[in-house]
């Protein structure tokens, strides 16, 4: 039985307190496991331990991977097949780059795509693929293991970065919106006549909604009041709100900070603003209640997300709950859990990672 000498696994060691810490671990690990060769071997003798390989032509499991080499030799029949061949590892070029995203995260080491391509010397894309595939797998297990469900909507504040699922010239907070809606439109029944066009002016926000400002900036009123009647339920940009607004540019960070303070409007992350009221009865509609037990893993986990990654998009927001679900249970995800799990997938092409959305219902640990 192989028992791999490079080994720094510790079974539930918990993530370091700083960056000190980190430093000091990643350079032991850069100690012993410093080629790809060395990776390789130890990503094969692991995988062959766990039952995981065997030889494609007569299933024998009694077979070595020569250094240097991607085929595997086996001693039983003498012939020679690809050593991850059919396995989630089936095609990998960066044998270090894998066997370190896994080591990380097995040691409750989270870091973001960024510094991981640093530390590797990877491109980025690469290691956003690594992230991706690394972070579905454990999708599926959460999916397999848990029946603890969250609306996606709970998770807003996270939401800063735009995706492929992001409308142009719109705020990622929007996909959600949209989501929704779509959602919406395909459950409600067809219509058998044209909508009131009466109605439909009158649920529209008020131009001649009237403010009153606090004492010293009566005179505010009428800017305020134009700008207020251009906010909805749908963020709109701080520069976005500067154009149709020109009479109140000049004042424009007033303005809003008073709406604010007067409880109209609420501002979202990247300078974002929507009508306060339109919106919270938006999230009442998606989100009629979330228990406070979930509130806690909310706040955890968008102290996790701001601390880490400084914001996601909603396309993903699924795969990083898996990720914070890694950091947090070291008992679950202890060492070889996420090689084994990998083991247990398929494998993924990239297509399927550019084809994920997360659903408007997520699974939480």
């Amino acid at each position: 039985m192989y028992t791999s000498q490079q080994s720094l696994h510790s079974e539930n060691s918990p993530p370091p307190d700083g960056a000190e810490s980190f430093e000091a671990r990643w350079e032991e690990y850069q100690k012993k496991f410093a080629s790809d060769d060395i990776c390789e071997q130890d990503l094969f003798y692991r995988s062959l331990n766990a039952g995981y390989i065997s030889c494609h032509h007569c299933s024998s499991t009694d077979v070595f991977l020569p250094s240097g080499r991607r085929k595997m030799q086996c001693n039983a029949c003498g012939r020679s097949s690809w050593a991850f061949a059919g396995t989630f590892f089936e095609g990998m070029r960066r044998p270090r780059a894998w066997h370190a995203a896994i080591w990380l995260r097995e040691e409750g080491l989270i870091i973001s795509d960024c510094r991981f391509h640093k530390l590797l010397g990877i491109s980025y894309s690469t290691a956003w693929e690594i992230s991706k595939k690394l972070a579905l797998v454990v999708v599926a297990q959460l999916l397999a293991e848990s029946t603890n469900t969250m609306p996606s909507e709970a998770f807003h504040d996270s939401i800063c970065k735009r995706s492929r699922e992001t409308p142009a010239r719109k705020h990622p907070t929007t996909e959600e919106t949209e989501l929704h809606e779509h959602a919406a439109d395909s459950e409600a029944p067809k219509a058998e006549s044209a909508p009131d066009r009466r109605q439909s002016d009158e649920s529209s926000p008020s131009t001649s909604t009237k403010i009153m400002m606090p004492q010293g900036f009566e005179d505010l009123a009428p800017a305020a009041e134009s700008v207020y009647a251009l906010l909805s339920a749908e963020a709109k940009s701080f520069n976005s709100l500067v154009s149709q607004a020109p009479a109140a540019s000049g004042q424009m960070s007033l303005i809003v900070t008073l709406l604010q303070s007067e409880g109209l409007a609420i501002r979202l992350p990247g300078d974002h603003y929507v009508r306060a009221d339109l919106y919270m009865s938006l999230k009442s509609t998606q989100n009629p209640s979330i228990a406070a037990d979930t509130e806690g893993i909310v706040t955890e986990f968008s102290t996790f997300i701001r601390r880490i990654f400084h914001g996601i998009s909603r396309k993903y927001l699924q795969p990083f709950i898996g990720s914070f679900w890694v950091f947090k249970d070291r008992a679950r995800w202890k060492t070889d859990s996420l090689l084994n799990s990998c083991l247990r997938a398929c494998p993924l092409e990239y297509k399927e990672i550019l084809a994920y959305v997360t659903p408007k219902t997520v699974r939480v640990a």
